[in-house]
C-alpha cells in the first residue's frame, strides 16, 4: 500500500529555516541536504510504520513517530493513507509537550 505524504505549514517553515541556516554557511551543502531530506520523506510513502515512536508519543493524543535524518528528527503521524509531517526539528532541541504536538494536528 502507498501512502500520501503531506507536509504541514510548520514543517515547511522548519525545513526552510534549516535550509537557510545551512545555505548561509555552505550553499552547496544546503542543496544536498534538501535533496536528501526529500529522499528520506519518500520512504514514508511505502513504509511509515517502519520507524519508531517519538518520545513525544507518550503525551500526545495521536500516535507520533519519528524518522531520524542526520541531526534532525522528522515527527509525523499516520491517518488512514496519509502521512502528516508535523515538524522537522534539530535533535539537540528539547522534546515537545503533548499539548504542543496536539496543537500541530
Amino acid at each position: 500500500m502507498e501512502y500520501r505524504v503531506e507536509v504541514s505549514e510548520r514543517a515547511a517553515r522548519d525545513i526552510e529555516e534549516a535550509f537557510e541556516y545551512i545555505r548561509l554557511r555552505a550553499p552547496e551543502n544546503a542543496w544536498r541536504w534538501r535533496r536528501r531530506l526529500e529522499q528520506r520523506l519518500q520512504v514514508l510513502i511505502t513504509s511509515p510504520e517502519a520507524f519508531g515512536f517519538a518520545p513525544e508519543d507518550t503525551e500526545a493524543k495521536a500516535e507520533i513517530r519519528q524518522v531520524l535524518f542526520g541531526k534532525y528528527r522528522i515527527l509525523y503521524t499516520v491517518r488512514r493513507q496519509t502521512v502528516f509531517i508535523l515538524t522537522v526539528r534539530h535533535g539537540a532541541r528539547l522534546f515537545l509537550s503533548g499539548g504542543e504536538i496536539d496543537a500541530m494536528q
